[in-house]
């Protein structure tokens, strides 16, 4: 009976033993197993998961960030790009046409202005030298008249006079002398006669 009882004993003892060293050999490997297998799972998929997570959330931030900073860049860009041209053209074409428009009435203006004074003060002059003409004229043809109305006339006049003084004297010396012709020889003879008695 002792012995069976020291039998039984060590036989639980090697056995609790054996079973506990297997059972610490398996639980280790097996936990070693299974951590190994679970913690390279579990690594694996969160690794994956994780990167998966990261890289679509760094993507998703870097592509919308830089998308948009693009568009923002690009948008203010071609907007004042756009803007500036449009703002530029229009107001080139409006100073152009506002300057062209001022400068040409301007001109206008000033060319009417300085014309019309220039042709008022040529007509003035030129009333001023017809006045001029038309009182020279006047005032020689008056004196040209007066001093050939005076010539021709004193001419004229002498002429005539002397014409008719010479004319008139010498008809009337004619008439005289013919019509006392016989008084003068009668008178000349009775003077002879006279002379012609007395002498005898």
């Amino acid at each position: 009976m002792a012995c069976t009882t020291t039998l039984l004993s060590f036989s639980q003892s090697v056995s609790q033993s054996v079973s506990q060293s297997v059972s610490q050999s398996v639980s280790q490997s097996v936990s070693q197993s299974v951590s190994q297998s679970v913690s390279q799972s579990v690594s694996q998929s969160v690794s994956q998961s994780v990167s998966q997570s990261v890289s679509q959330s760094v993507s998703q931030s870097v592509s919308q960030s830089v998308s948009q900073s693009v568009s923002q860049s690009v948008g203010r860009s071609v907007c004042l790009s756009v803007c500036l041209s449009v703002c530029l053209s229009v107001c080139l074409s409006v100073c152009l046409s506002v300057c062209l428009s001022v400068c040409l009435s301007v001109c206008l203006s000033v060319c009417r202005s300085v014309c019309l004074s220039v042709c008022l003060s040529w007509m003035h002059g030129l009333s001023i030298c017809i006045v001029i003409s038309q009182s020279v004229s006047q005032s020689v043809s008056q004196s040209v008249s007066q001093s050939v109305s005076q010539s021709v006339s004193q001419s004229v006049s002498q002429s005539v006079s002397q014409s008719v003084s010479q004319s008139v004297s010498q008809s009337v010396s004619q008439s005289v002398s013919q019509s006392l012709l016989p008084f003068i020889y009668f008178y000349f003879i009775m003077a002879l006669s006279e002379t012609n008695v007395t002498l005898t």
